[in-house]
């Protein structure tokens, strides 16, 4: 008789162990899903802020181009002017 309560308690405590194990498993899944979620937010967050950053970019190449234009007409009229001052 006792060997087979030591049999059962060792199955007992081999349950606990395990249920223990299991909860232990499904925190750390939680936990993964939680970061999971935290870095697919944080990358949405990313991409965002480059669309942002490369509309500026964008605004900043066309106001250069569109002074650059300016500036050759500048170029272009001051070029064309006699020394007198005459055209």
């Amino acid at each position: 008789m006792n060997g087979l309560t030591k049999l059962v308690e060792a199955g007992m405590r081999v349950l606990v162990k395990a249920e223990d194990e299991r909860k232990q498993i499904r925190e750390d899944q939680k936990q993964a899903r939680e970061e999971m979620k935290q870095a697919r937010e944080e990358h949405r967050q990313a991409r965002e802020e480059m669309r942002e950053i490369r509309t500026s970019i964008r605004a900043l190449i066309e106001a250069q181009m569109r002074t650059d234009a300016k500036l050759d007409r500048l170029v272009a009229v001051l070029l064309r002017t006699n020394p007198n001052g005459r055209p």
